[in-house]
């Protein structure tokens, strides 16, 4: 399989210690991502500075950094933003730059150097909500495909369901979690579910899946990771969408845990 990359021209001078994974998606002229062109999910940036793409792009890209919750955006070629970002319950791009630092890099590609901005938020909006615990049982078949049902579907619309939260008791999300193995990935918008175990703790451990499919009744499908023994999951939701939730304000000061 022909593999594709791209390159942090000055990653010398880039703290690389907490970045454990990148989602790269490209995105049209306007700044939206095109959902259905997923390009990669390299689980780290070599020494080098490369990241490793599934296919080619055409240059205009975003790349989500799990462990600093950022993304890099192509301001070549989308000159008239300054910056954009995608926030909870929003359906396209919105400025972002006054809840965190923001720096301007060049990158390599395959088209030559493109302008990008990394950007560190500094905060996250989270919300409390119920969410369903359910036991699956891992008998390392592939295709094997577990359910989870959104307890209180009726009130919360499942297709907003996208982040991932740790839990202090059976019912209620009440923040983010920092996952033991340094950070934790959601996908913003695009109306799935992230479903990931937890321990006796109820500390999130690692994300299992991104579901792509919630149905009217709430329950989702997903393919667990193959973990060899019996888990127990959480799902949750971070939507506003004909739904009343709590909402507040955390401030992290290790810029680990987040969920972009």
């Amino acid at each position: 399989m022909e593999v594709f990359s791209v390159k942090f021209v000055n990653h010398d001078k880039l703290d690389f210690s907490n970045i454990y994974g990148v989602i790269l998606m490209e995105v049209d002229v306007v700044g939206h991502i095109l959902y259905n062109r997923k390009l990669g999910d390299p689980t780290c940036i070599d020494s080098e500075g490369f990241v490793t793409l599934r296919m080619p792009c055409r240059g205009i890209f975003v790349i989500g950094n799990i462990g600093l919750y950022s993304y890099l955006y192509n301001l070549e070629l989308n000159p008239r933003f300054d910056f954009v970002g995608w926030g909870p319950g929003m359906h396209g791009p919105m400025p972002y730059k006054r809840y965190g630092q923001v720096i301007s890099e060049r990158v390599d590609s395959m088209f030559g150097p493109i302008e990008v901005t990394l950007a560190v938020y500094l905060s996250a909006v989270v919300a409390s909500i119920d969410v369903t615990l359910i036991d699956f049982e891992d008998k390392h078949m592939p295709e094997v495909y577990g359910h989870v049902k959104v307890k209180n579907n009726k009130t919360c619309d499942p297709r907003a369901v996208s982040w991932l939260f740790r839990t202090d008791n059976k019912d209620t999300v009440t923040c983010i979690s920092r996952s033991k193995s340094g950070g934790c990935i959601a996908l913003p918008l695009l109306r799935n579910v992230v479903v990931v175990p937890f321990d006796s703790t109820m500390i999130v451990d690692m994300c299992i899946c991104c579901g792509d499919t919630v149905f009217a009744s709430g329950e989702v499908m997903f393919r667990p990771k193959m973990t060899g023994k019996k888990s127990r999951f959480i799902v949750g939701s971070h939507g506003k969408i004909g739904v009343e939730v709590s909402w507040s304000r955390v401030e992290y000061d290790d810029m680990l845990g987040y969920c972009w």
